[in-house]
């Protein structure tokens, strides 16, 4: 089923943390800055926001005035609080996830899970933080119809975010995963995305059929062998023993 599951905070990490108590170290250090310069911060963009909404609430139905950058503060200020939000909640392990599988597994398997899922979010996060920066620089010259700000504050929102969560998932492997599960999640990462990225001219080709080849063929071997693990087993070793 789909819930909310707090992953292992780096400060509770104890044997499966790197061999490197440096980089562990460093790890905590970097969790607790970004701690601090995300949460203050979205805590006083949620009470920013509430102020300007009710302003602007208050000038368009009371006083029949509406601001006509109100509007567009309010906008602004929500893009910043959603990728604040992202982070905290990242670093929190407040994200929707699904749990059907890994609740099944050993507990050496979750941790290698564990690790294969902040794996993919280091370079999902790294892959999307250079297009966000080309993005930001050329939303510069852009200035926003009522304040006359670059279009680049808004649109900064994103770098930030995605570096913050590049951060977040990064200090998070280091912290709990050991050097042999990193290494093998890497690996496997990579052997991944090469295999993707070799035959992305044929998946393009596919059209729409790739989605089939996602929702049906992927989630199917990725679901239902573990799902029913125990049911797949019993099967096999009847068949076995009506072979024998």
């Amino acid at each position: 089923m789909a819930k909310t599951c707090r992953f292992e905070h780096p400060q509770d990490a104890t044997g499966t943390g790197a061999s490197n108590g440096r980089l562990v170290h460093a790890s905590l250090i970097l969790d607790r800055i970004i701690a601090w310069s995300t949460e203050i911060p979205a805590a006083l963009l949620v009470v920013a926001e509430f102020c300007l909404l009710l302003t602007n609430v208050t000038y368009r139905y009371g006083l029949r005035d509406p601001l006509t950058w109100g509007d567009e503060l309010a906008s602004l200020l929500f893009v910043w609080l959603s990728m604040l939000g992202c982070v905290i909640a990242l670093r929190r392990g407040e994200h929707m996830r699904l749990t059907t599988i890994i609740s099944k597994l050993s507990p050496r398997a979750k941790q290698r899970t564990e690790a294969l899922a902040n794996t993919l979010v280091v370079l999902f996060m790294a892959l999307l933080i250079v297009p966000a920066w080309e993005y930001t620089v050329d939303e510069w010259a852009i200035m926003t119809p009522a304040l006359q700000i670059p279009h680049a504050i808004r649109v900064g929102a994103l770098t930030c975010g995605f570096t913050l969560m590049f951060a977040v998932a990064l200090s998070r492997l280091i912290s709990s995963a050991s050097s042999a599960n990193i290494a093998l999640c890497g690996l496997l990462v990579l052997g991944v995305s090469g295999g993707l990225y070799l035959f992305q001219v044929q998946l393009v080709d596919m059209g729409s059929a790739h989605l089939f080849l996602f929702f049906v063929i992927g989630v199917a071997i990725i679901v239902f062998p573990r799902a029913n693990h125990d049911g797949i087993w019993t099967i096999h070793a009847r068949l076995l023993v009506n072979r024998h």
